[in-house]
């Protein structure tokens, strides 16, 4: 055997599709999982006639490797990409929805940030900051370039995307560009303007004059179709938790409860929190990461009962709002076959870093606080769900706060002490799934140059 990959969700099978795109055969490569299936993180739950995604929404349309991915899993064939009403995104302002900008005009009209906000948004390429910390949250970076104006926005973004605190998240893991943007060009808009016409200058370098992507893609099953699709060929021992990791002479013997195993290299592609016994050279010592508990509320509707909806993509609620939820996905909006004919879609966010109690209520106080907080919002009238499917994450979205770097430099130091030892998955310098697809052609390449096979 030579590669064994410890994980069977999306960045482990990333790993494997691009490793094998790479010469290596599938029988060359091992995948233990200690879950019933494959997929990790992604799940689709197909019930009555409704797809309900347990884990994200769908990928990036514009994602270049993550399109990449698709194709070399065959899954080009079964893509459902959003819809074009997606665009429309809402903001909870004073207990009503807002439309966010999405042009310049909008941006300017806006009543969702004050018109001196908006002078300050103007000024950011101007402002200049004498020192610049090594390590900043996110909503420090951003209050320091664009004032404290647009701060409720960056709440309201990172309870959507994270379920988290901007004030604890760390910039440097959670937007990378934009800490950099500020440290390499002094302004966050004149380094993303450059990063932009670079990009442009690249596109029309490889002749990539393809009509704009759509914003999100989904599959016609839902994600775990991906899944599906990524895992076929490939010999995955499910119900197999990894005990242990040792060195013994020149292979790395992976120990399970009924077996063990012996191979070249070893991708370990668990979040931190979920890493196997190491027996490894210069180990350190790894504390949990925060991954507070979160809960999906899906709700079903005649779409006849609400015929004064906002339609879009779904809304976010700042905490200064003090709302039940996060926020909520117009499900059937972006992705209409995601609900049977003449039905309506609404998957509800709860719990996170802002309130993870509310993520452990009972299903019928979940649903009931659902309702009552989003009734007014979605003018759902008297209308009652038709349909509710609830899913529940103990250990949520893993949180890269301040001080994440640590967790960083422990899986660095492994890699180095250990030759053949690698890390990846959610949790470690990203969650997104365009990330983790990144993550793993990365590592991918890694191996193929530092493990000298005969392909």
């Amino acid at each position: 055997m030579k590669v064994i990959i410890v994980g069977a969700g999306f960045s482990g099978l990333a790993t494997a599709t691009f490793l094998h795109a790479k010469g290596i055969p599938k029988e060359d490569i091992l995948i233990l999982e200690k879950g019933p299936v494959p997929g990790g993180f992604i799940n689709t739950v197909n019930k009555d006639g409704y797809i309900i995604e347990t884990g994200p929404e769908g990928i990036r349309g514009n994602a270049m490797v993550a399109n990449e991915l698709i194709d070399l899993a065959g899954a080009r064939d079964i893509v459902e990409p959003s819809s074009n009403i997606s665009a429309n995104r809402y903001l909870v302002q004073k207990n009503r929805l807002v439309k966010l900008p999405h042009g310049p005009i909008s941006a300017v009209t806006t009543p969702l940030i004050s018109f001196r906000s908006k002078l300050r948004l103007l000024a950011e390429p101007f402002v200049k900051n004498k020192d610049i910390p090594v390590e900043s949250s996110l909503g420090e970076l951003i209050e320091r370039r664009f004032g404290k104006g647009v701060d409720h926005l960056l709440d309201a973004f990172i309870s959507g995307v994270y379920a988290g605190d901007h004030r604890k998240l760390s910039a440097s893991f959670v937007f990378p560009k934009l800490a950099e943007f500020e440290r390499e060009h002094g302004s966050i808009i004149r380094g993303g303007m450059r990063y932009a016409k670079e990009q442009k200058r690249i596109e029309k370098k490889v002749g990539d004059k393809k009509k704009k992507p759509p914003f999100l893609l989904n599959f016609r099953n839902g994600m775990i179709s991906l899944v599906e699709r990524m895992s076929d060929g490939f010999d995955i021992r499910c119900n197999t938790p990894v005990l242990s990791i040792k060195k013994r002479e020149s292979k790395y013997v992976v120990e399970c409860e009924n077996d063990q195993f012996s191979a070249d290299v070893v991708v370990i592609s668990t979040s931190p929190n979920n890493c196997p016994d190491l027996e490894l050279k210069g180990k350190l010592p790894l504390n949990p990461i925060p991954a507070p508990p979160v809960a999906v509320v899906a709700l079903g509707f005649d779409e006849n009962d609400l015929p004064d909806r906002p339609r879009g993509y779904g809304y976010l609620s700042p905490s200064k709002e003090d709302r039940f939820a996060l926020g909520t996905l117009f499900t059937s909006d972006v992705f209409p076959h995601h609900a049977p004919d003449g039905k309506v879609l609404f998957r509800v966010i709860l719990g996170g870093r802002r309130n993870p109690e509310r993520a452990k209520l009972s299903t019928e106080a979940l649903v009931e606080n659902t309702l009552e907080d989003i009734r007014p919002l979605l003018k759902l009238g008297d209308a009652q769900p038709e349909f509710t499917h609830v899913v529940r994450h103990k250990s949520g979205i893993p949180q890269l706060e301040l001080g994440h770097w640590r967790v960083d430099d422990f899986r660095v130091h492994l890699e180095t002490q250990n030759p053949g030892i690698y890390f990846n998955a959610i949790g470690w310098t990203g969650i997104a799934t365009a990330h983790l697809a990144d993550e793993g052609r990365r590592l991918a390449e890694r191996i193929i140059n530092q493990q000298s096979y005969p392909l």
